[in-house]
């Protein structure tokens, strides 16, 4: 009797090569909108018709953009500029679809400052409107939070940090409708004393060696890695549930969320703060895990 998947190549084994390569929409921001202008090394696909091919463009003029198919055919597909760009209330492309850029290229493209701290965060509108890049502070040549600057980068690449982002220098604001629109918003901070508990609260698990070796406190905050997802405010109480402790008597206020592709990042408040009256729980850990709160909010 043969084995299972005995005429699939390799006998049916996993293989790298079979996998499809990473995208920029493995993460959690997204797939990017229809573009408002056409730029050469943008990559459609046509959504209708009998031979539908890719192609990349490689020449725009006032009516028609030319596309070089990405099937080896090396006659140029000619398209109305109209038509490339039309797009349906959802933003996706209606007679094409967007498919992201040619990598392995240096484009010129406008990246704008969100926010200045430890590190820097952009947002580069051609390659993500939702996705922050974050920099080292010190590359922004003298640009602050709202600025706009000239970079060059890898616009086909999956992820910020094969992007290969060189600034350039401070640049003036685009003209109006010719970038998307920018989509990312920073997570909210909490202002000094804010507390929300009741039903924005959880229990964290802390397994191991307790809360210093499971997220050490850097720059005045603490990151705590869960397995799962959670939406949670800025604001909300992070229980500790310690190793060996059978009462929670201290939490964390939480100052933001950061979603991963897999769980998410609470970013906290350096300084445990102590609750008004100790919590009976379980001896039951697991590192990242969290459960919801099972008391009366005081």
């Amino acid at each position: 009797m043969g084995a299972s998947g005995k005429k699939l190549p390799g006998h049916g084994a996993r293989r790298k090569a079979l996998s499809p390569g990473p995208s920029i929409k493995d993460s959690n921001y997204g797939p990017r909108p229809h573009p408002v202008a056409l730029r050469a090394g943008q990559r459609f696909w046509p959504r209708a018709g009998e031979r539908r091919r890719g192609f990349a463009i490689v020449r725009v003029d006032d009516r028609h953009a030319f596309g070089q198919r990405e099937d080896g055919d090396a006659r140029l597909a000619r398209h109305a500029v109209s038509r490339l760009l039309a797009a349906d209330a959802d933003g996706r492309g209606r007679h094409f679809a967007f498919t992201g850029w040619v990598p392995g290229r240096r484009y010129r493209a406008l990246a704008r400052v969100v926010a200045v701290g430890d590190a820097a965060t952009l947002v580069l509108p051609d390659w993500h409107p939702g996705h922050p890049i974050r920099l080292p502070a010190g590359l922004l040549r003298g640009a602050g939070p709202g600025d706009w600057v000239d970079v060059r980068a890898d616009l086909g690449a999956a992820s910020p940090a094969t992007l290969q982002l060189d600034l350039v220098g401070v640049a003036a604001p685009p003209a109006e409708g010719t970038l998307p629109a920018i989509t990312y918003a920073p997570p909210a901070v909490a202002p000094p004393g804010a507390r929300r508990a009741g039903p924005d609260a959880i229990v964290f698990e802390l397994a191991g060696a307790g809360l210093d070796a499971a997220a050490p406190a850097v720059g005045g905050r603490r990151e705590l890695h869960t397995l799962e997802r959670i939406r949670l405010s800025a604001g909300a109480r992070v229980h500790l549930a310690e190793p060996g402790e059978p009462r929670i008597t201290r939490y964390l206020e939480l100052l933001s969320v950061r979603l991963l592709p897999h769980g998410c990042v609470l970013i906290c408040g350096a300084e445990p703060r102590p609750l008004d009256r100790p919590i009976p729980c379980d001896l039951r850990r697991s590192h990242g895990a969290w459960r919801k709160v099972w008391w009366e909010a005081a």
